[in-house]
């Protein structure tokens, strides 16, 4: 994800909402590669003491996302860069169930779309 990112802003891509965009696909992408393990990693089966972990993890996550999203003053930006990284995780709760390449890029489309429309502000 992080990589993905990072290559986009070489390209000279700068808006904000692109880059949270690729960084989206990206991870939703290597979900569905590695989708027995991310099962586990997504709750379905994790080992005992994994939620303080995970829930470490899932505030670390929304930070970065703040940050990557320049939302990180107000109240209401914050909670939509919540809301945009529950649309990633459901998206990738659903992604480890596809059996096809295709049917995990079909649900990384729909991830994106939901991005745009909760985000608009800052997309064209």
């Amino acid at each position: 994800m992080r990589t993905a990112v990072r290559v986009a802003r070489a390209g000279g891509e700068g808006d904000p909402t692109e880059l949270f965009c690729v960084g989206a696909r990206a991870y939703l992408l290597r979900t569905w590669e590695r989708r027995e393990l991310a099962q586990i990693f997504l709750g379905y089966d994790g080992p005992p003491g994994f939620e303080q972990l995970r829930s470490e993890s899932w505030t670390e996550w929304i930070r970065r996302n703040a940050s990557m999203l320049a939302a990180e003053g107000s109240t209401e930006h914050r909670m939509t860069v919540g809301l945009l990284t529950n649309i990633i995780s459901g998206a990738a709760r659903e992604i480890v169930f596809c059996k096809r390449k295709r049917q995990a890029l079909e649900i990384s489309d729909v991830a994106e779309g939901m991005i745009r429309r909760v985000w608009p502000e800052q997309s064209d």
